[in-house]
């Protein structure tokens, strides 16, 4: 009941990738409180802590290290970077330009999740949010050849426009559509 009154008092833009469930729906003993956005991955609170799983009824879950408190903030700033109207996308990024990309941000210390990816990681520099993750499925090894999503949101179009995007292939570049 107290999950579904706190939920109930959140802006609705809260969440617009991913959902955050508003009736207080339980499998087994876990509290439903994360859904991504095609249903393949849940997060859910078992003894105050915060656990996930795939959306698989044999999928067990396994814990993300996260209080409550803790998966919100990752939460938020995950749906900030994936739902930004100032965005910079780019797949198949190499293991090495990950690494150059990302010289000189602050990884911002949120515990990782198994979804998206394996290297699942926050970043932070001069008013732009990043978002990087192995293009691997959860539980997979990460290898030389692994490639890696980079997904960036720019606070202003000035701070979108202040990233230096070395040579990697842009899918996605707000600042010149």
């Amino acid at each position: 009941m107290r999950w579904q009154l706190t939920v109930a008092c959140w802006d609705a833009t809260a969440a617009r990738q991913n959902t955050i469930p508003t009736d207080a729906e339980h499998t087994g003993d876990v509290l439903l409180i994360g859904v991504e956005n095609q249903g393949v991955w849940l997060w859910g609170l078992r003894d105050q802590m915060v656990v996930e799983r795939e959306n698989e009824a044999h999928a067990l879950w396994t814990s993300t290290g996260e209080s409550l408190l803790e998966y919100l903030w990752h939460f938020l700033l995950f749906e900030t970077v994936l739902t930004s109207d100032r965005c910079l996308v780019v797949n198949d990024a190499t293991l090495d330009q990950h690494r150059r990309f990302f010289d000189g941000w602050e990884r911002l210390m949120v515990k990782p999740w198994r979804w998206p990816g394996p290297l699942h990681a926050l970043w932070y520099r001069d008013g732009a949010l990043a978002l990087s993750f192995a293009e691997e499925l959860p539980g997979d090894l990460v290898g030389p050849d692994t490639t890696v999503a980079i997904l960036v949101a720019g606070r202003t179009g000035e701070a979108l426009a202040r990233i230096d995007r070395l040579d990697l292939p842009w899918d996605v570049d707000s600042a010149k559509d």
